[in-house]
């Protein structure tokens, strides 16, 4: 057995396996969507959506981690703004994101897009209310096209190896 990669290497390895099925399966979800939707506009550039794990590659690289896990809440509000703009054209997300919804009324004409997590928590809505509305309108709008469950970024483990 001393041919099997070390403890280390095994979790890096299925974090990048299942990182790149959660970006894939998103882009694959979106074109999908505006199949089923003509009158939804093409998407214009996939770095809307990439937007939304904080890095333009398709494929995880060692030294980011999915923005939409980071710890630091700001660059995790960031990529949930993102996350949300390639949402908010799909079918029914208006209902299933009810406080992006509400916090849009409350100010009108200003954007998400670059606000300060910090100004926004306490204002309208706190920072777990917009990621559960987020993650739970994602993974239910999953389920109704797929039919099956979505898969979901993890927080990156201790990379195995020096850059």
């Amino acid at each position: 057995m001393t041919n099997w990669p070390s403890d280390d290497w095994q979790k890096y390895m299925l974090w990048c396996i299942g990182e790149l099925e959660f970006r894939h399966e998103l882009l694959a979800l979106d074109v999908l969507i505006r199949q089923f939707h003509p009158a939804i506009p093409p998407l214009t550039a996939p770095v809307r959506i990439s937007n939304s794990w904080g890095d333009t590659a398709i494929a995880p690289s060692s030294s980011d981690d999915n923005a939409l896990c980071s710890t630091n809440e700001q660059v995790r509000f960031d990529a949930l703004v993102s996350f949300r703009e390639v949402m908010r054209c799909w079918p029914r997300t208006a209902v299933l994101l009810p406080s992006w919804v509400s916090w849009e009324k409350a100010e009108p004409g200003e954007s998400l897009v670059g606000a300060r997590a910090d100004a926004l928590v306490g204002k309208t809505v706190t920072l777990e209310r917009l990621e559960r509305e987020v993650w739970t309108c994602y993974a239910q709008i999953f389920f109704d096209y797929r039919r099956c469950f979505p898969p979901l970024p993890f927080i990156q483990p201790t990379v195995p190896f020096a850059d």
